[in-house]
Formats: C-alpha cells, structure tokens, sequence
C-alpha cells in the first residue's frame, strides 16, 4: 500500500473539510456506529472521507473496504468522489468495493453458484418481465383460473425470500387454502428458475445470506475479507439485507450504518426503519452514535416545516441548523380541478423562468403517483413548457404507446409503412429481424406491398408465410373497424384482435395446461399507459376523430417539448437524495397524498407522513404546496379535502398566491 501521503489531505483530521460531526463521525473506526444524518447534511461527504481515512491509516487495503447503497446512481456518486481524492495516490478507487445491495449479492452468488446447484457459466439474472411470464406459467400449470391475482401471489413470494422463509416452511396454517396455493406455487416457480438456470430480483439477497451463512468455506471467507463494511441509507435496509449485513461484518464488527428513520418511504418494498431506529442497538449494544444536525441544503423555513412534521409522528425535537438563511414564506396554490392545478403549475414554472427568478432544470414537480406525473406532463405539453421526466420515459417515447398509435395509424392507413414496422412482430409473431429483412427483398423498407407479395415466395417457411397471412388478415379487419367503430371502440378492438392486450398482461401459452388460458394479473405500467391513452381518445368523435387523434398526438409527441433543461417532473419516491432550488408538492389533498389506501393503517399512514417529510427537504429555497378542491374517480366528479400535511404546518410559514 505504498503512495498514501497522498489524497492532497493533511495528516491532521481537523484540517480537512469537514464539521466536528462529521469528523467524529469519520475517525470512529473500530467496532460499531450508528449516525443519523439529516437530510442535506453531507452524508456522502462523509462516506468518502471516511474511506479516505481508513486507506491513509492503512487500516486495511482498498478490497477490504465495502460500501454499500442503494441506487447504481448512488455508489457511482460515491465511487466517483473518492477517486477524486485518490488519484494523486497509486490506489485505483475501481479496487473498492463500491456498490449496491443487490450487486454486492449477485457477485456472491455466481462465485458461489455451483454451492447452490447452479451451473456456474450459464447463470444469469431473470429480467421482471420474464419472470412474470414465468410466475404465470406456473399458476396456469396449477390449474388456477382468473381468481387468484398473479401479482399478490408475487409480492407474497418476495415477501417470503425477503423473510428468508422457504417454500416448504411457507405454510404457517396447514389447511389454508391461501397458504397452501402460495406454497405450491413459490415451491415450483423456484424449480422452474433453477431448471431454467435463473435467479430473479428477490433471490439475490437471501441467496447471498444463505452462502455467507451456510457455506463453511464462504463462512470463513468472505467475513474476513470485509474488514470495514458502510451502509448508506440504512432506514431502506430490508430483512434479508439486514441479515447479509450482520453476516459480513461478523468477523471485525467494523460496521457502520447511516441512515434517517424520517427518510424510510419503502416499506412496501420492505424496507424496515426498526433496523434503524432499534434492531442495530439490540444487536449491537457498544456501538456509537453521531447525529449530523447542520444541513447546508434548505432555508429556515423550509426546515421548521420539516420538524413539524417528525413532530407529528413523535420521534422527538429534530434540531436541524443550516447555513442558507430564513428564507421565503412556503407558497400554496388552490385549484379548482386537478386539470387546472396542473396547467396552474407549469404556468408558474413559466413565470419563474421568464422573470429569471429560476431555471426551468431547477424546478421539480413532485407526486404522489405516476398517474399524476402523467397528468403534469400533459399540462406541461399543453402549455408548451419545457419538462423531463424522472425515473420514466416520456410518455410518448414509452413502446407501448407507440405501438399503440401504430395499429392505429395502419388502421386509418393500411399501406403506412412507418406503422407497419411499429406493429409487424409486436406482439411477437415470428417475424424477427433476419426475416423481415428477407421479405423485403430489394425495397427501401418493409411495406404492406412486401407482405401481399409473400404468399407466392416458396423460398419463405410456411410458418412465416402464416404469420404474413395473419398480419395481413388483421390489417383488413382494423381497416374496416376503422371505418365502422367510434374512436374508443376501435381502440378496445385492436388491443383484442392484435393480442397485444394479452401480451403485455403476460400471458404465457402452455400446451399442458390447454394453450391459451391468461393467467390473472394486476395492471402493469404498460397497460395504465394504454388506459392513459384510451382516455385521451375518448374526447374525439366523428367521422374525422382518427386522424385528428393521431395529428394532435402527433404534436404532443414532438421532441422539443422534452428537453434535458426542462422542468423536473417525477412521483416522490423517485427523488429521495436528490435536491432541487424550487420544489411543487402536487396534489395534497385528502385521498391522493396521503394515499387512500394507506389512511385506514397506522403504519402505512406514518410512512406517508415522511414521504411528504422527503418532498419538502428536497427544496433549497423555495416550496409550493398545490391541492385541487374537485377531482375525477372512475367518472364521478368528487370534492376533496386538503391534505391533513397541510394542517400540521405552522400557519405563519405559509402564504397563499
């Protein structure tokens, strides 16, 4: 480990550019350390200096120093950090074990995945998509018919990995008809992953638990080589990435944790805030703690909202001092629908750009759901201001939605060849690129002339002969639907005769079990774009509605309405570690944020609290509390109350505008 009078740091602590509690935080090495760090409070500086400190002491050499987190995005902030600090050194920060739970858990797994009777060259990691498939296979095999909900099951059986409950020890009541199904079906589905020499999502932590655990020979490797183990944002920890945790660190019990109990919004991921907040204190009864309590992200005003809110939940006076000054007042705005309450926010946002009051890149609009991300950006789109999505795909570039309009576009026009290459093998029909290729022979690019031509090319298989056939056969009918069927109804016919409604439900043929039954499943993202799109339709009518259908969608889609410097637009939870000059909380009001599920339960209904905890820290200087007084639910016009959020600010921190 030569070249560690580097880094450009004094040999001093109390030189480098850290707070008292920052450094103290930092030279607690040795055994455990809680730290709570308040939002803005400089918890990956002090990751980084930490590392820092522990290589320039030559505590241990860079691939005993594990970091862990919980976004790519995160340990890639991280790592790049610290390789600022190193690269006057010899050190490659590449040599640090940097990473994410799941990551740290997949590279154990396939060092480990002949142990776990897998074979070791052809492991790989089953997409979502897939698996569902592959869940559905599995439910349909058993014979289960459209009342049991594919995606309960699912959640139940990451539930179960999470727990590190086995198929067979599933079952807590014998008889349960519940239990029993799940059991059944969480028994098979993992035989099908192995046969198929996959593991998904949820098995890469409780595997890597079951390796560390169980395996003697990973048992006394992999403690001893983690000689320093962080974890960041310990409040999202689950139960088996508590138990991977302990596991690592059973051998040196250097293991610190960082985290905000006001800051755990993934309990329906399964995330556990008692890890934080209780479970390493019993585990753990000599380790230390430091509070980060200065914060250089937020203004005064911003701040005392905040501890109003850790107020109502009781987790004690929260103390956070900042740099930034008083602040403004934090503004809210009353609409009377939610069409109007996002029109009136990109109108603002407009404002603000236009008197230089601020960028549009540095204003987020922030939500409680994605449905309601998709209303701000058609508001956005309608007012003509800039915006970007965050954590999603602009709802025009989505391929569902492309695919969509595609049907519908060689519905209006058999002979659009630009429809025609959007729909052609989706859903997939076996006529895969090579294919395609071939049966466009000399021409520019596929057309509905090339498929006319394909019944009399002996040299093409049968096969794709009937798929040409099929393809054509559906252009036919949706042509004459076109012509036939109001706008909505023709948009229910192409999702059933084109089997794409099927196809994104997951729908997975099997011979054994009869062919084409779809197994149950809740609505995936793709299908609520599809609704989505559907009730844009439902405006248009007449004999003209298509093609004014797809003009105006058309417009909407054009790219310059999607710009990098564009306003923020993304649902809470995709923001948490992110900060932003000037912040919209949307939609406050009862039923939407808090959520309606989650009034009836204590626990879920806390968690809304520090969701709505998460969305004000994000602001820097300025926040806007937005409600609608009426909103649509399923038809009915329905008027609602404002958030209780809004109740528990102290008056004098709120203007209205």
């Amino acid at each position: 480990m030569a070249g560690l009078e580097w880094i450009g740091l004094p040999d001093a602590v109390e030189e480098w550019p850290l707070n008292p509690e920052q450094r103290r935080a930092v030279e607690l090495t040795e055994g455990p350390v809680r730290i709570i760090a308040g939002p803005g409070s400089g918890k990956t500086r002090l990751l980084v200096y930490r590392i820092a400190y522990i290589l320039k002491r030559r505590l241990a050499s860079p691939h005993s120093v594990f970091t862990v987190t919980f976004t790519r995005k995160a340990a890639g902030e991280i790592r790049s950090r610290v390789d600022t600090l190193l690269q006057a050194s010899d050190i490659d920060a590449g040599d640090l074990p940097i990473s994410t739970f799941h990551s740290l858990a997949f590279g154990i797994v396939r060092a480990e995945a002949e142990w776990l009777g897998f074979n070791p060259a052809q492991l790989r990691l089953c997409p979502p998509a897939q698996a569902r498939r592959l869940l559905r296979l599995v439910m349909a095999d058993a014979g289960l018919d459209g009342r049991w909900d594919a995606a309960l099951i699912a959640r139940c059986i990451e539930r179960a990995k999470d727990r590190l409950v086995a198929p067979a020890e599933y079952v807590q009541v014998p008889g349960d008809l519940m239990e029993e199904t799940i059991a059944r079906v969480y028994g098979r589905y993992q035989a099908l992953l192995k046969e198929r020499n996959l593991v998904d999502y949820s098995d890469l932590v409780p595997a890597a638990v079951q390796v560390v655990t169980r395996n003697e020979a990973a048992h006394a490797f992999y403690p001893e080589l983690c000689r320093y183990l962080m974890v960041d944002e310990f409040q999202d920890t689950s139960t088996s990435q508590y138990r991977l945790m302990q596991a690592l660190a059973a051998r040196h019990h250097n293991v610190c944790v960082i985290g905000d109990p006001m800051q755990s919004i993934y309990r329906w991921r399964g995330a556990d805030p008692d890890n934080l907040l209780r479970r390493f204190s019993e585990d753990h009864p000599d380790a230390r703690e430091v509070t980060l309590t200065e914060t250089h992200r937020s203004t005064q005003a911003v701040l005392k909202a905040a501890a109003a809110v850790v107020e109502v939940l009781g987790l004690g006076e929260r103390r956070l001092t900042t740099t930034q000054g008083p602040g403004e007042p934090l503004r809210l705005l009353r609409s009377e629908s939610e069409q109007d309450e996002a029109l009136r926010i990109a109108r603002e946002v407009e404002r603000l750009v236009e008197s230089g009051q601020a960028l549009a890149r540095e204003c987020a609009v922030l939500v409680r759901t994605r449905a309601q991300q998709r209303l701000m950006e058609q508001a956005f789109l309608r007012a003509g201001v800039a915006y970007q999505l965050v954590g999603e795909r602009p709802f025009f570039r989505r391929p569902e939605v492309r695919t969509m309009l595609g049907y519908l576009q060689l519905a209006m026009d058999p002979f659009d060849a630009g429809a025609l290459a959007a729909v052609v093998n989706t859903p997939p029909r076996g006529l895969g690129r090579a294919t395609l290729q071939k049966l466009r022979g000399d021409e520019f690019q596929l057309t509905t002339e090339c498929l006319l031509g394909a019944e009399g090319r002996s040299e093409l298989a049968p096969a794709v002969r009937q798929a040409v056939a099929q393809v054509l056969e559906l252009i036919n009918e949706l042509a004459d639907a076109a012509r036939r069927l109001p706008l909505p109804e023709l948009f229910d016919r192409v999702l059933e005769r084109s089997g794409y409604r099927a196809y994104l439900a997951g729908q997975v043929p099997d011979e054994a079990a009869g062919g084409d039954e779809e197994a149950p499943a809740g609505d995936t993202p793709e299908e609520e774009s599809l609704a989505e799109l559907r009730r844009m339709a439902l405006t248009y009518a007449g004999e003209d509605a298509l093609s004014r259908f797809l003009a105006d969608m058309e417009l909407r889609s054009d790219d310059l309405a999607v710009i990098e410097d564009g306003a923020q637009l993304a649902t809470l939870h995709a923001v948490k570690g992110l900060e932003f000059p000037v912040v919209f909380l949307a939609g406050l009001a009862e039923g939407v944020f808090p959520h309606a599920r989650c009034l009836e339960e204590r626990g879920q209904l806390a968690e809304e609290y520090r969701l709505f905890y998460v969305g004000l820290t994000r602001a820097q200087r300025q926040v806007y509390l937005s409600y609608a007084r009426y909103r649509e639910n399923r038809g009915q016009v329905q008027e609602m109350a404002p958030s209780r959020f809004l109740k528990c600010l102290p008056r004098e921190l709120l203007e209205r505008c």
